[in-house]
């Protein structure tokens, strides 16, 4: 008899219940030894409401993770915004104005040997060249400054995700 099985009542129980455990186990035994193949295409399942679901439905079904975000990873996160790809493409405007306008003083200076218009045109040249080092020194600093060490806490649920350790905690849905 197996756990949690009722014990028979009766003499006739006993022996309907013993000969139900033989053909269990002789039908089982077939399906080892392949004498019998079950084909079932699962055509005719369907879900089926169950009223009482709610009752043993898990509350726990989220998923905690804990974890200090180093400054690596911040750098990274930052990069990949979407601020840092409008700030990108005007960095790359300011730069292809700032060649331009050396240019145009070049060749000012080309024609009125002007002396201004030559330290102009270097001074765009450097100001080209100092854009980009400015913007990853600002990102670096900016990933530095958010590097607390502090543990970032982050709830996983089916429906939302919840972040902080304490109120207010960040909820997106």
């Amino acid at each position: 008899m197996n756990k949690g099985d009722t014990p028979p009542r009766s003499i006739q129980d006993e022996e309907e219940y013993l000969q139900e455990e033989a053909d269990i186990k002789e039908v089982e035994e077939e399906l080892e030894d392949g004498e019998i193949e079950i084909e079932w295409d699962g055509s005719e399942a369907e879900l089926v409401p169950d009223e009482d679901a709610e009752e043993f439905e898990d509350n726990f079904a989220g998923i905690k993770l804990s974890y200090v975000l180093k400054e690596d990873e911040i750098y990274d996160a930052l990069r990949s915004s979407k601020s840092y790809r409008s700030a990108q493409k005007r960095l790359i405007a300011e730069s292809i104005i700032s060649c331009i306008m050396s240019g145009v003083f070049f060749a000012m200076f080309a024609i009125q040997m002007n002396w201004l218009t030559l330290i102009f045109a270097i001074l765009c040249l450097i100001l080209a060249a100092v854009i980009w080092p400015a913007a990853w020194y600002n990102i670096k600093k900016n990933a530095k400054r958010l590097t607390s060490g502090e543990e970032v806490q982050m709830e996983i649920y089916p429906s939302l995700i919840e972040m902080g350790k304490a109120e207010p905690k960040w909820v997106f849905s």
